[in-house]
């Protein structure tokens, strides 16, 4: 599917309208008829911002099935389309700095809603000051337009008095919300420190409660380690070496600070996404060593080093051993990884066939 001119920041899928959707960082939203492989509609970039600003990048897309609608969500608002390419709703003006859209849902057509808020929400929206906000359609008619296309979007409008701001993520961006589907009263969300809340969702939404999780709870369980131990790792600005614990699992590569202590990583590498590991003599900006290794992802390449030879072996082995089993199709990491480490595994790791 080629179409975008720009890199591509946000992508979604719709199985049932066998559709999806794609924004990049160029402001435009493509939408594809998958099983054709078409482009079905290209919209362009909001107009709003200051005169000869750049557009701005798209954060998210969804298709969504039940109403046929594509939505998009950028810094400066929200608009969403029928899946014919029809303009429906949209949000106005440009918010300040510190209220930036990051994030946006549809709301499921369920009867509660209609109990709970002063409207009928079409919408919930995050922002970059905490906020989680909920919108309706304006009900005056739509204006008429120019050119080509007469039929301007419905204005969307912000219920008053229904934000959510009890403190859940005040200060940190609200990067992710989920709505479930009817019959539960209830909203998910997430901010940029990794904090996910659950509300619930009274009559009364503004007065709403949420269950926070808190940020030192354990983001991984002693059951699904595989291998862990202290290194020094290099770090990502000051290309300093810090002692870290370092664990395998069976899906990320990640740091802590402290020993067993599996909250707040410093680093989280995604198995997935690896294209190198290597035991090497030589790390980058760091002088020899004969106890170091490099794991390579498409952005970056980390350095470590052990505190022996044979630990950094017994690490190379257990993270190559993990990505053969986790991904089959080894072909772009072969060529990266050392005969050494391929051809002999320390019985140390051995268990993780």
């Amino acid at each position: 599917l080629i179409g975008h001119s720009a890199r591509i920041s946000a992508l979604a899928l719709c199985p049932e309208l066998g559709t999806a959707a794609s924004g990049d960082e160029g402001g435009w939203v493509l939408v594809w008829d998958v099983p054709r492989r078409l482009l079905l509609h290209a919209f362009a970039p909001a107009a709003g911002g200051p005169a000869g600003a750049p557009p701005r990048p798209v954060l998210s897309v969804a298709v969504h099935a039940d109403g046929a609608e594509v939505v998009a969500t950028t810094s400066g608002g929200v608009r969403i389309w029928s899946v014919n390419g029809e303009p429906r709703a949209a949000t106005e003006g440009m918010p300040p700095r510190a209220e930036e859209f990051t994030c946006s849902a549809l709301v499921p057509a369920a009867d509660w809603y209609r109990e709970a808020m002063p409207a009928t929400p079409v919408l919930a929206t995050g922002h970059a000051d905490g906020s989680i906000r909920w919108w309706t359609m304006d009900a005056s008619p739509p204006a008429a337009g120019r050119g080509p296309c007469a039929r301007m979007p419905t204005r969307l409008i912000e219920l008053a008095g229904s934000r959510l701001v009890n403190g859940c993520h005040t200060g940190y961006a609200v990067t992710a919300l989920c709505l479930p589907p009817e019959g539960e009263r209830a909203l998910w969300s997430a901010d940029s420190t990794g904090t996910v809340a659950s509300w619930a969702m009274p009559p009364e939404a503004q007065v709403a409660s949420v269950r926070k999780l808190r940020a030192n709870e354990p983001i991984i369980s002693e059951e699904s380690i595989l291998f862990e131990g202290f290194v020094r790792k290099e770090s990502a600005r000051l290309k300093q070496l810090r002692t870290r614990w370092l664990v395998l699992t069976p899906t990320n590569l990640l740091s802590f600070r402290h020993e067993r202590t599996y909250t707040d990583p410093t680093e989280s590498i995604d198995l997935g996404t690896c294209t190198g590991v290597k035991a090497v003599d030589e790390t980058h900006g760091l002088g020899r060593t004969q106890s170091g290794f490099i794991v390579q992802i498409p952005q970056r390449t980390f350095n470590f080093v052990c505190a022996t030879a044979q630990e950094r072996d017994d690490w190379v082995a257990a993270i190559c051993l993990r990505l053969q089993v986790y991904d089959e199709r080894r072909s772009s990491l072969g060529a990266s990884l050392t005969d050494d480490v391929v051809d002999v595994l320390p019985d140390s790791v051995a268990g993780l066939l």
